[in-house]
């Protein structure tokens, strides 16, 4: 089954494209600007970032990675696959740190810089943050500031979006564990759970599904890429809610949060559902007509 299929994306992305009013803060590695084209220029806000390899200089893994996380979302179409939101405003806020391509780590996030960029966002007016970074294990200090900025960031009224993780593991981390976040899972294109999706109790019961094998998108210089791993099924419930926050701009954040939440089935387990775009905006327009006769 095709990527926007399995999460039912399909009708919501041919209602709208999304607004400039919403703004998508794109916690991930730097973005080459080009590969989104003119209409997107204004939102990148660093350039993006080499590494030498022995032939000269080269876009980087982080700078690959956050080049296909953004273009997933607003880069123009291609044969290969559609931008889920490319009229919304991306916030791009770079958290991967690049190495040199002899270093085990090619790119990875602090927890000190994935606690600044949450609370940048936020304070910039983003909408959604999309945070697909694994991070290195927080200290008690680091993960007390990681907890302090989701709680900056749900006073602000931004949804956190998290990648659970590809290490196959049970359990939760600061970022997952927190409840104003949603964690997301892989599945695979035949609807079950991906093998290397970290799962857990946080995850199960708050936590989101989405297609996270062989996803196209670009990369650095526009060249296509196919990729998979939680990272990119972060997302689709990130486009997910900037379609239903364009189609609803009156609803609450509380609203859109909890529609896309509720529009998948009961929650058993350590196992999350399947994000279900068009169901999410089902609940999401009943509540709305709801409140529309209560207040008449």
């Amino acid at each position: 089954m095709e990527p926007f299929e399995l999460v039912r994306l399909t009708q919501l992305m041919s209602m709208t494209r999304g607004r400039r009013d919403v703004v998508v803060g794109v916690l991930d590695g730097p973005v080459d600007s080009d590969v989104l084209g003119t209409a997107h220029a204004g939102s990148v806000l660093t350039p993006a970032t080499a590494v030498a390899d022995g032939r000269g200089f080269v876009p980087g893994p982080a700078c690959r990675h956050g080049t296909l996380i953004a273009s997933m979302l607003v880069a123009p179409s291609t044969s290969r696959m559609a931008p889920i939101c490319p009229d919304v405003t991306l916030l791009i806020k770079p958290v991967f740190r690049e190495r040199s391509m002899d270093d085990p780590r090619l790119a990875y996030a602090t927890p000190d810089d994935v606690a600044a960029a949450i609370v940048e966002a936020a304070d910039a007016g983003a909408t959604i943050i999309n945070l697909s970074a694994a991070i290195d294990r927080p200290g008690v200090g680091q993960e007390r500031e990681l907890q302090l900025s989701l709680a900056h960031a749900a006073s602000r009224g931004t949804i956190v979006v998290v990648a659970a993780g590809n290490q196959a593991s049970v359990g939760g981390t600061a970022l997952t564990g927190h409840p104003w976040v949603i964690p997301v899972i892989g599945y695979t294109r035949d609807g079950r759970p991906a093998g290397y999706s970290n799962l857990g109790a946080c995850i199960g019961r708050r936590g989101l599904g989405a297609a996270s094998e062989r996803i196209c998108g670009l990369g650095p210089g526009g060249r296509p890429v196919t990729a998979s791993g939680t990272s990119l099924a972060t997302v689709f419930v990130t486009g997910a809610i900037a379609l239903l926050r364009s189609l609803f701009p009156d609803a609450s954040v509380a609203e859109v949060k909890h529609a896309t939440i509720s529009g998948s089935p009961r929650r058993t387990g350590v196992t999350p559902p399947l994000l279900d775009g068009w169901r999410s905006y089902q609940l999401l327009a009943a509540m709305r007509a709801g409140l529309r006769k209560v207040t008449r």
